[in-house]
């Protein structure tokens, strides 16, 4: 049971302590960290407090690891599930179909299960063409955690044997999304993505292999978001562009962004319909639409428009169409931004990863702006105001206590300075 007294929210886990011995606190925020990635590998809105409780406590209690027969679960009409009948002998690609069939997942989330599936079914064939294992597979009842490391081994170099091999990669077609060096965040998810189709496993029955387990899942490192002071964003809004007319557009779409926290799939969408008579913006995110899971709460945006706002309605709409701003194309819009910011001077030295090396690297910040820099400008200014992340989730489209949202958390110094004057 976890200890209150020890306990530090910031973490989130325990704050640093001697009681517990050398290495003890570490030990419980690394489990800690393995049961938050197992509940958000297999989260959808549709679980219950059971679930969780079930999950939890498969976690600290693995069913004992002895191999037993094959005997699928009946499904929960008391019906025989006849499309798992004859995958007694299925490989673990097989398999992990079955779930991305079963599992009752956004549409993202199950392009990246099929993502996975795919670099098992190359894995597979790898080793049979290249390391002389003519009858290879991966079965569900016989991998052992060597094959998993091994595989995960294989997915951080497949980028290498692409080039070495390529004509033999052609038979996949995959030429215009070809194997790159993926980050450590990229390959962890990877490996949670396999921990959710195993615990499926396990739970119904199909296998009993417990050597997943084993398997250790780093939490994800990231650098604190990219965003514009208020300072900052407002020398760019009164910026002087006589000179430049070209880049007035795109500075209205971006500081607009700012100014509400939108995407720019929903920027290009917005017509005066949005627009309600008490002065705000109501939107359905595209994204949220694109991954609604039936049944699930819609995440609804409803976000007052202030002045600078309305002002840039009022310069770009067409009274015609009802659109709020006219079509640009996608990379010009970025581009633009990027030349906005060269030339108000917005060249502050942030930290972001290089697109190569898949390193943390400092680049002035123009550099590394994008149409998301603006949402994020949106997102951290307002919660260096109120820290009230309900309150943003409800204008921006996040689901509360979401990943990606809990980084800015740590946004900056100045929410530590004023937690530290609350007790002075």
């Amino acid at each position: 049971m976890a200890d209150p007294t020890l306990w530090d929210e910031s973490v989130p886990g325990y704050r640093r302590t001697t009681k517990l011995g050398k290495g003890g606190t570490k030990a419980f925020n690394d489990k800690l960290q393995d049961i938050f990635r197992l509940i958000e590998a297999d989260f959808t809105p549709m679980r219950d407090g059971k679930w969780l409780k079930e999950t939890i406590n498969g976690y600290l209690h693995p069913v004992a690891e002895q191999p037993k027969p094959f005997s699928p679960l009946p499904c929960e009409d008391n019906e025989k599930d006849t499309s798992l009948e004859n995958l007694d002998k299925g490989t673990v690609p097989d398999w992990f179909m079955k779930y991305v069939e079963h599992c009752d997942v956004s549409h993202g989330r199950k392009a990246c299960y099929l993502s996975t599936i795919k670099k098992l079914r190359r894995y597979e064939l790898f080793k049979r063409e290249f390391e002389g294992q003519k009858d290879f597979n991966l079965y569900p009842d016989t991998f052992t955690i060597d094959d998993l490391y091994d595989f995960y081994e294989y997915v951080e170099n497949e980028y290498i044997y692409y080039d070495e091999h390529y004509d033999w990669y052609r038979q996949f077609h995959i030429d215009k999304k070809p194997p790159i060096k993926y980050t450590n965040n990229y390959i962890q998810t990877v490996r949670s993505h396999f921990r959710a189709f195993m615990n499926w496993m396990t739970k119904n029955g199909y296998s009993y292999n417990m050597e997943y387990k084993k398997l250790t899942i780093k939490p994800d490192v990231y650098a604190d978001p990219i965003y514009l002071t208020l300072e900052e964003r407002d020398k760019v809004y009164y910026a002087d562009l006589t000179k430049h007319p070209g880049l007035s557009l795109y500075r209205d779409m971006f500081m607009f962004q700012c100014l509400v926290g939108c995407r720019v799939s929903d920027l290009y969408a917005f017509t005066t319909r949005n627009i309600t008579e008490d002065g705000f913006i109501e939107y359905l995110p595209q994204k949220t639409r694109e991954n609604a899971v039936e049944g699930a709460p819609s995440s609804f945006c409803r976000v007052p428009l202030n002045d600078k706002a309305k002002e840039i309605i009022e310069r770009n709409m067409d009274k015609r169409s009802g659109r709020l701003f006219p079509y640009r194309n996608k990379n010009m819009y970025a581009y633009g931004i990027k030349m906005l910011l060269l030339l108000c001077e917005i060249d502050r030295m942030v930290t972001a990863r290089d697109p190569d090396t898949k390193e943390f690297t400092r680049y002035p910040l123009y550099m590394v702006a994008t149409s998301h820099t603006a949402r994020k400008t949106f997102i951290a200014n307002i919660y260096k105001k109120v820290k009230d992340p309900e309150l943003i989730c409800s204008m921006t489209g996040h689901m509360p206590g979401s990943k990606s949202f809990r980084r800015y958390r740590h946004i900056d110094d100045d929410c530590k300075w004023d937690a530290l004057e609350g007790i002075e």
